[in-house]
């Protein structure tokens, strides 16, 4: 029997683990595997978890020489760095025949495991105080997304997906008895933190409209379609439309003057390029084409095209890396839309070719940086627009 022990585990943002005197892992010593591997036993800390299993977790392209042996020096790996937390020498994974597992005489305390927990309470729960109480503890806990240095193992996805998935269920639960009662003020309570779901800005913008909030709900629908428009490069949900129609149908409440109207057109907190889906994209393209036909000030059309170097490159990684490459470094009066996976149309608000190349200097040098990395290298192309 080991002295009793607690380890905090931070699992959103950087992967932390610690204790009163310590931590893991030093920022200096920091390996994705040994970290995947003991992050995985922690959380699965209820299960003995077979050799194979633990090497397709670690190695999913089969890419260790000798994956028995490889395993079995991660897991010498992981105890020795966990010593450290310890003032007595206690192994963090047991083995048992071809398993391993956590020893559970080392209690762990995860950041997230309380949000499942309060999403369970909250379905349960038939008083609406006691109800709200919940929520709003579960959402101020809950910071979006875990481990986000291994997202691309995909039971990280998955977790994060099925996380999030009892978060917003658990928010519906709770704003459908809410509802019933009237406590719009609850419910913006709960809307008022920062997650990144449509559903949950539905709820919002409803809970504005019935609380007769209709100025805070015409702004709160214009942020959510401009953040949509520069994030995803989409439009809001056809029921965000209906409610803010609903919200327009105030109209009495919500009139301005043309200078009020005119400044709401011109602000845009958005200093970035622009980001179009391809049909409207076309559509400024041919207004652009005319107005220069008119105005005779010629304008830039650019397609960059990335290029693969290495096979196994993963080119949805090399399209949102060159779209926010993108997206940071043309003028907000610039706009792109994407054309297909690998290529991105742009046009740029320059009277010749040379003063176009300067923005496409900029953005092949910040892809190359990490671009390379992730086996890309990207091409362009520039036509006048005349």
């Amino acid at each position: 029997m080991v002295k009793k022990q607690i380890l905090k585990v931070n699992t959103f943002g950087k992967l932390k683990i610690y204790n009163k005197t310590s931590e893991f892992p030093q920022e200096k010593k920091r390996s994705a595997q040994v970290e995947l591997l003991l992050i995985y036993l922690i959380l699965n800390r209820n299960l003995a978890i077979n050799n194979q299993q633990l090497i397709t977790l670690l190695w999913p392209n089969g890419d260790a020489d000798k994956p028995e042996g490889a395993l079995r020096n991660l897991v010498y790996r992981v105890r020795k760095e966990m010593r450290m937390l310890f003032d007595f020498p206690v192994d963090c994974i047991k083995a048992k025949g071809r398993s391993y597992y956590w020893n559970l005489e080392i209690k762990c305390q995860v950041d997230y495991e309380p949000i499942i927990r309060l999403s369970k309470k909250i379905k349960l729960e038939n008083d609406p105080i006691r109800k709200y109480q919940f929520c709003l503890e579960m959402v101020s806990r809950y910071q979006g997304e875990i481990l986000p240095d291994f997202n691309y193992s995909s039971w990280v996805f998955e977790l994060n997906k099925s996380i999030k998935q009892k978060v917003i269920d658990a928010i519906d639960d709770t704003i459908t008895v809410l509802n019933q009662y009237k406590m719009n003020k609850e419910i913006l309570d709960i809307c008022n933190k920062n997650i990144d779901d449509m559903m949950f800005y539905e709820i919002k913008l409803n809970a504005y409209y019935n609380c007769g909030n209709y100025n805070e709900a015409l702004s709160f629908y214009h942020w959510v379609v401009d953040y949509y428009h520069s994030k995803y490069g989409l439009e809001v949900s056809q029921n965000l439309k209906i409610i803010y129609n609903l919200v327009l149908n105030k109209q009495s409440l919500l009139s301005m003057n043309i200078d009020q109207l005119d400044n709401y057109l011109n602000h845009d907190d958005n200093k970035n390029a622009l980001y179009l889906d391809y049909d409207l994209f076309k559509s400024v393209y041919q207004y652009t084409c005319r107005m220069v036909q008119q105005t005779m000030q010629p304008q830039v059309l650019a397609l960059l095209t990335l290029v693969k170097e290495k096979e196994e490159a993963d080119i949805e990684k090399g399209h949102l890396l060159l779209k926010q490459v993108i997206n940071e470094n043309l003028k907000s009066n610039d706009v792109f839309s994407k054309v297909n996976q690998l290529q991105f149309a742009l046009i740029l608000n320059c009277s010749n070719i040379e003063s176009a190349k300067l923005p496409l200097q900029n953005i092949d040098e910040a892809f190359v940086k990490a671009g390379k990395a992730i086996g890309f290298k990207l091409t362009s192309e520039l036509k006048l627009i005349i």
